[in-house]
């Protein structure tokens, strides 16, 4: 996102707030139901804006311009179409909600999203690694829970404070 400074250093000082706080809506305008209608028409085959608001994520780094637009979807091309409908739309929004003629918000895109070689849910390892872990966990507590319960007597010892009686034979 290019956002014109003022002239001198007040005037770039003066446009740092305005900056970040027009990133962060910029951000919210990616997830909005006028972008998910303008994506959802680009995309081939059409979507409805229902479907894929909810795929469309946008992220602004902080000290910076770039505003990084994710699609989510289970098929990674799709995902990939979906970033890159979102992305242009966006800027065309920019450009829309700052119209004037000089000193206008301008927005492109300078990475294009592109087919990702891994999934980013679900990771298999880590699904793994944290089952075993809360399965040890539970046996563990199921097992501590069962030792303080249980009431059995297991030695004579035991049997003589039971009963108050001296233990004539052990088997």
């Amino acid at each position: 996102v290019n956002i014109p400074a003022g002239s001198g250093v007040t005037g770039a000082l003066q446009g740092v707030t305005p900056s970040t706080q027009l990133r962060q809506s910029f951000t919210r305008i990616a997830s909005s139901r006028t972008t998910a209608e303008r994506t959802a028409a680009r995309l081939n085959p059409p979507a409805t804006a229902s479907a894929i608001q909810g795929k469309i994520s946008a992220s602004a780094d902080s000290g910076t311009l770039l505003i990084d637009v994710r699609g989510v979807d289970a098929d990674p091309a799709r995902a990939r179409d979906l970033a890159n409908a979102g992305a242009q739309t966006l800027t065309e929004l920019i450009g829309e909600v700052d119209a004037r003629p000089e000193g206008a918000v301008a927005a492109r895109i300078i990475d294009p999203a592109v087919v990702p070689t891994s999934p980013i849910s679900p990771n298999p390892l880590l699904n793994l690694g944290i089952g075993i872990a809360l399965g040890l966990l539970t046996g563990a507590g199921v097992a501590q829970v069962l030792e303080t319960l249980d009431r059995s007597i297991k030695t004579s010892t035991q049997a003589e404070d039971a009963y108050d009686a001296p233990v004539l034979a052990t088997l």
